[in-house]
């Protein structure tokens, strides 16, 4: 019998350790982080009180030097070079040692202790609420209120105060997609058109996807669909832009977008804790056109597509629910691979008043071949053209059936 409980004790000690083992990674990164500000503050007060005792003890090594030379004044010369000797000491110690004086650790600490209490403050509203986007917003804030403690230290090390911000974007200079530091990684999104709403528009969800993939391919969290990595990524994600540039020739706008993320949203453990699983079932197309291609073709070429919205019950065509031209390039990849590209695209009609969200998706003979994420479209161009530059161009091999004409339809769905 006693065999027996202890063998199902053991069991669920077994059983319940994975359990106890899996904490939420950003709680125990806020943790962490809540736990570093103490100790910090603790070495602070430590230097703040190790200050005092410098400036006091040279204040009253001066006050005792002019004591000797007034009581003793024939025997007070060595007495008074000795004391001066011990002042230099304390003072080049405190001038060299510490690039601030104690009363700026003062106003430090009370400044450093009310950040740690907000940080304990959020990190009890992140474990009392159960939605994963709040705790991504609050753990965000966590984030801020971190950035605000670096400051801190770098006033009480002397160092300029950066207000939390980081470094501008200078327009075409990030070559590459992903710039790492120790606690950001950067994303580069472009956008090209002749709407700058667009434009701005385009080069953020540029830089989605550039993270989404991220996360796909290096974080390796490929079990997760990466619809489902977009939306963990704007809502982990920050961005900011860099100053638009007008080119004449074109008539168009080059926006670049840095979207930066957080190393701690960008671990495999967050990421399955945190981001939600996408709808496994698409919507009813809004949008679908077909054409054929020739099995005959060699080389590139690149096709126009209208797409345009239709009643499924008149089978006509209503623009004002949409309308788009999509521009395709198809290059002979092989005997029975063709590769496609995204080249451009024309946005006559979003099928809104204002702008409207949409996704489309290019399949080939069936199977998917290429998809533009939801985002939201803008016609207030006129309209509103946009162009995708190589490196930016979405774009997929697929296999075709050698001698044999294919099929290309394209989707678009709203939410």
């Amino acid at each position: 019998m006693r065999k027996t409980t202890c063998t199902v004790a053991l069991g669920l000690f077994l059983l319940a350790a994975p359990l106890a083992a899996a904490e939420d990674p950003l709680l125990a990164e806020s943790r962490q982080k809540l736990a570093r500000m103490q100790d910090k503050i603790g070495e602070w007060k430590g230097e703040a009180r190790t200050l005092l005792i410098l400036t006091l003890s040279v204040a009253a090594l001066g006050a005792a030097a002019t004591a000797v030379q007034a009581l003793h004044p024939k025997r007070s010369k060595p007495i008074t070079v000795v004391i001066g000797a011990v002042i230099s000491i304390l003072t080049v110690v405190n001038t060299t040692v510490y690039k601030v004086d104690h009363r700026t650790y003062e106003l430090a600490l009370v400044d450093a202790q009310k950040i740690a209490d907000d940080v304990d403050t959020s990190i009890s509203s992140y474990i009392a609420d159960e939605s994963p986007a709040n705790r991504m917003q609050i753990f965000k804030s966590i984030i801020d209120q971190t950035k605000e403690f670096s400051n801190l230290e770098r006033r009480i090390k002397g160092a300029p105060d950066t207000g939390g911000k980081e470094k501008s974007l200078v327009p075409v200079v990030y070559a590459a997609q992903a710039q790492a530091d120790r606690e950001w990684l950067s994303f580069v999104g472009r956008g090209e058109c002749n709407l700058l709403s667009q434009a701005r528009n385009d080069a953020f969800q540029d830089a989605v996807e550039k993270a989404a993939l991220y996360l796909r391919d290096t974080v390796r969290v490929k079990a997760m669909r990466l619809d489902a990595l977009r939306e963990y990524v704007v809502n982990a994600a920050s961005a900011d832009y860099a100053p638009p540039v007008y080119d004449k020739a074109s008539r168009t706008y080059l926006q670049q977008a840095r979207l930066q993320l957080n190393r701690s949203y960008a671990r495999e453990d967050a990421v399955r804790w945190l981001a939600r699983p996408a709808a496994s079932l698409r919507p009813r197309p809004e949008i679908e056109e077909r054409f054929t291609m020739p099995a005959d073709f060699a080389g590139t070429i690149t096709r126009k597509v209208a797409v345009v919205a239709r009643d499924p019950k008149r089978n006509v065509a209503v623009p004002k629910d949409g309308s788009f031209a999509f521009e395709l390039g198809f290059a002979r990849r092989g005997p029975a691979q063709v590769e496609i590209t995204l080249v451009g695209l024309e946005i006559h009609e979003d099928g809104s008043p204002l702008s409207a969200r949409w996704s489309f998706e290019v399949q080939v003979d069936g199977a998917p071949a290429l998809e533009a994420p939801m985002k939201r479209y803008d016609d207030a161009g006129r309209p509103t053209r946009c162009r995708y530059e190589p490196k930016s161009a979405r774009r997929a091999t697929v296999s075709v059936t050698p001698g044999r004409n294919f099929e290309v339809r394209v989707l678009g769905y709203k939410p």
